[in-house]
């Protein structure tokens, strides 16, 4: 059985530019790793690493809730 294709049908370069890439926790600086992300046609919800889920809507194109 074929594994379906994961396409991306439009850049994400919006997206990318209004989430952080990197967090301040104490006095180090730490990179921000997404490990999950989920797509409906009015929002993307992006799980990371250090505990924090960002929900972006693309209707008004931007991060509307950070969730920690």
């Amino acid at each position: 059985m074929a594994c379906p294709l994961l396409q991306e049908f439009e850049p994400l370069t919006d997206l990318l530019v209004k989430v952080p890439h990197s967090i301040q926790k104490g006095v180090l600086m730490c990179d921000i790793t997404w490990t999950c992300i989920d797509v409906t046609d009015h929002w993307v919800v992006i799980g990371t690493d250090v505990g924090i889920v960002y929900v972006y809507s693309r209707p008004r194109d931007t991060v509307v809730h950070q969730l920690t």
